[in-house]
């Protein structure tokens, strides 16, 4: 229920929304937290979208989806978001697929069935690789990886003789050492 913020004394700030604050968070169902370079937090929340915390003044920069803005989050479902190396802002979003927010704005990456495109709107996780591939884990879609020049689809029934991906039903993504 909300964030609780540890304040580096042994003493911790509860970060509830407040619907009479436009600068708190937008709900209090916080579902993933990242830091960036500059100490603000990035929070994935689930029907709030993509909150930006400053942790000095604990106010929220609330990043929600507009239909009639191209340029702003695609869903207000963030389930996980994640920072490359270039301080762009990736979240995997239910039903929005896949958004990259640069500082200023959003582009979506959405399923196309007529080019190569994410496999669906569905989006469970996404992290990095050291080489700023995005991988993203889709609700029945496999698990796909975006990277500057494609989108590449790993689907289970390409890859039933290998065993490598046993269903197409991914949950998470974790990049190992």
């Amino acid at each position: 229920n909300g964030l609780n913020l540890h304040l580096g004394n042994g003493q911790f700030k509860r970060i509830l929304h407040d619907p009479a604050n436009s600068q708190s968070i937008a709900n209090n169902f916080v579902h993933d937290i990242i830091e960036d370079a500059d100490g603000s937090l990035w929070l994935s929340i689930v029907e709030g979208g993509l909150n930006k915390l400053n942790t000095e003044t604990l106010t929220a920069k609330r990043y929600l989806s507009d239909p009639k803005n191209q340029n702003s989050i695609s869903s207000n479902v963030v389930l996980k978001s994640v920072i490359d190396q270039e301080g762009n802002v990736w979240s995997a979003t239910w039903g929005g697929g896949l958004n990259k927010f640069d500082g200023e704005k959003f582009t979506t990456f959405r399923h196309d069935p007529n080019k190569s495109s994410i496999s669906n709107n569905n989006l469970e996780d996404v992290t990095v690789d050291r080489n700023g591939n995005i991988w993203t884990a889709n609700y029945f879609g496999g698990v796909n990886k975006y990277s500057a020049e494609k989108i590449v689809n790993y689907f289970a029934s390409d890859y039933v003789d290998e065993g490598l991906i046993p269903m197409d039903n991914v949950l998470k993504v974790f990049v190992d050492k």
